[in-house]
Formats: structure tokens, C-alpha cells, sequence
């Protein structure tokens, strides 16, 4: 989840209580926020391994934390401004501060700066490449991770396109712009927005499965198709989504204010975890992650929770720096 996202939540609404990480551009969630896909998401969802190292970027307490899942001992890691999004993708571990930093993974300092003073509101790994969404001006770029340089760059219809949760479907990018609160579909052939959804609520997450694009707002949870972004169906019950995440089969997991569960295939929320956190809190589930065993959860509340999806029990969380705090950004990365 993107603290952009959340900024221009306290803006439009003025009494919004929580919000999630994924993530203006001191983002994302997937984000995924949210959830953040760790690849591109045109690639389709595969299996992820049980993680060594649960990577969650705390922007309240300014820290990178390494979570030892085994051991469950958090290493903080001093940053100088977020981390709002984090993501391990080609080898090494990406965060942005709001600048895009690539970090070593296993002491999580920085390993070489090649995006210097680039600001963003979202980045996106894309095999050799990976895409940002500049603060400075409205453009995607896509840079070389070798060299950091430029490779390709879309022009934006206008500076209002704060663009964040990215996800690259062949030749164009599905994202949501925090200005408006609208989810859009952009060639990156020609820079023009050929798809558009307004569920006139903050989104707070997106997920591309397949060929649908599942948006996460404040108002609930709706399926659009991913290309022309017209609704499918909206899910019942569901009265806000806060964070998404696919599994290997392509099954959609959902963050709500202190529940997670799924989606089954008649378009019905499916409860696994009826209590995250203590429910002592005003705080909601800011980030999932989901590995061939687990469901990593990040709560404002309580922190860091793993979901067994074998037996849908919860270990007890572990505390992360920062919880308590008004709308913490906690953003999951799985190596």
C-alpha cells in the first residue's frame, strides 16, 4: 500500500481511520501494496518458496526490518525517509525511499546507487528492466537494472497521473492514480489512457489475475475486466479492502480491516483468519504475501503474523516498530 494512496485518503475524506501500505509517491503497497508483485505481473501467479527472510519496509519507524521467520528476531535497518514499498526480484532486494535503491539481501544495505534523485511514486520490476512512475514529472520509465539507464519512457496525459500498484499486461501498464482515485489502463505505446474505473473511493490495492484486475478500495472490492476496466462483479460483504495477493493457483487473497480470506468461484468472500490482530485496535491489514505454505500478513495493530494455509491457524505476531501508530505503512517482501 502507498502512503500516496493514504495522503490523498486524509485529503478526500478527511476521517479516514486506517490505511495500508502498499503506497503521494511514498508508496506502495503491493503493495502490493499491497500487495507489490515481486515480478511482473503479466507473468502469471507461480509458487512461491517458504522465505528465509521476510523483508517488511516500516515507514513510521523510518527502518528496513529483517524478520528471521524461523528465529522470529527482526534486524532494524535505518533508512533516511520511508521505506514504502519493498520488493526481491532478480537477485536482490528493491525499496524505495522514495528514491528506488537497490539493496544487498542478505545485510540489506545498499548495494549501488542507480537511480539518484529519481523519485517515484510506484516501481515495478520487469525481468532485465524495471518501470518507475515519476514524482517530478508525469512519465513511466523503464530502466535498465544493469546500468541503470533509461531504456523507454511514456508520456503521461498530464501531471495529475500519480501512478502506483503497477501491473504490466503485455503492452500496457494497469495502475491506480492516486490523484483522482481511478484505476486506468495505459498503452505504453502511445501514452493514452484506454481504460478507466472510478469506484469514487480511495483505492488502497490492485491484483492482475489472468484476465481480470481486481481493485481494493475503501468502498469494497470489485473485479473489472483488466482491458477495457468496465466492472464484473462486485463482491457482497465486503465493505473495504485494504490489501490483495494471488496465490500459485491464481487465487485471490483479501486483506480487510481485521480479517483475511478468499474469494471462491462463485464471487463470495470466504473467511480463513476471523481475527488478525487483537481487536483492541482501530488498525486493518496493510500487506499480504502468500508462499506455498503461508500467508504473510502485515496489521497496523499487531504487526507481522504468519497464516498457515494448511490449517488456517495464526502464530502468534511478531512485533514490528511502528505499530500503533496512525495509518503505518508495512510492506511485505519475500526472499
Amino acid at each position: 500500500m502507498s502512503v500516496s494512496a493514504r495522503s490523498a485518503a486524509l485529503v478526500i475524506a478527511g476521517l479516514l481511520l486506517t490505511a495500508c501500505g502498499g503506497d503521494d509517491g511514498s508508496e506502495g503497497s503491493d503493495d502490493s501494496g499491497g500487495s507489490a508483485g515481486q515480478v511482473t505481473e503479466d507473468a502469471g501467479p507461480t509458487a512461491v518458496a517458504e522465505p528465509t527472510t521476510v523483508w517488511v519496509g516500516s515507514s513510521e519507524a523510518s527502518a528496513l526490518l529483517k524478520v528471521d521467520p524461523a528465529t522470529r528476531a527482526v534486524e532494524k535497518i535505518p533508512v533516511d525517509e520511508g521505506p514504502w514499498k519493498v520488493a526481491f526480484a532478480e537477485s536482490s532486494l528493491w525499496v524505495q525511499t522514495p528514491e528506488v535503491q537497490r539493496r544487498d539481501p542478505t545485510t540489506g544495505q545498499p548495494s549501488d546507487i542507480l537511480f539518484e534523485e529519481v523519485y517515484v511514486h510506484d516501481f515495478l520490476v520487469d525481468g532485465d528492466g524495471i518501470w518507475m512512475s515519476l514524482r517530478d514529472e508525469p512519465k513511466l520509465v523503464r530502466y535498465d537494472l544493469a546500468s541503470g539507464q533509461p531504456e523507454d519512457e511514456v508520456q503521461l496525459p498530464s501531471a495529475d497521473f500519480n501512478l502506483e500498484y503497477l501491473a504490466l499486461q503485455g503492452d500496457s501498464m494497469l495502475a491506480a492514480n492516486s490523484y483522482d482515485g481511478t484505476a486506468v489502463r495505459i498503452d505504453l505505446t502511445t501514452g493514452e489512457v484506454v481504460g478507466r474505473y472510478n469506484p469514487d473511493e480511495v483505492i488502497w490495492d490492485v491484483q492482475l489475475i489472468d484476465d481480470s484486475l481486481w481493485v481494493a478500495h475503501y468502498g469494497g472490492l470489485v473485479e473489472l475486466d483488466a482491458a477495457t476496466l468496465a466492472p464484473r462483479r462486485t463482491i457482497q460483504g465486503v465493505e473495504a479492502a485494504y490489501a490483495l495477493s494471488a496465490d500459485e493457483t491464481g487465487q485471490l487473497w483479501v486483506g480487510l480491516d481485521d480479517m483475511v480470506g478468499t474469494i471462491d468461484d462463485s464471487g463470495q468472500f470466504q473467511p480463513v483468519a476471523a481475527s488478525v490482530s487483537d481487536g483492541t485496535g482501530a488498525g486493518n491489514v496493510d500487506d499480504i504475501e502468500v508462499s506455498e505454505q503461508s500467508v504473510w500478513i502485515t496489521h497496523e495493530d499487531v504487526g507481522l503474523v504468519r497464516l498457515d494455509r494448511a490449517t488456517g491457524q495464526l502464530d502468534e505476531p511478531v512485533a514490528l516498530p511502528g505499530v500503533g501508530a496512525f495509518a503505518p505503512t508495512f510492506d511485505i517482501a519475500l526472499q
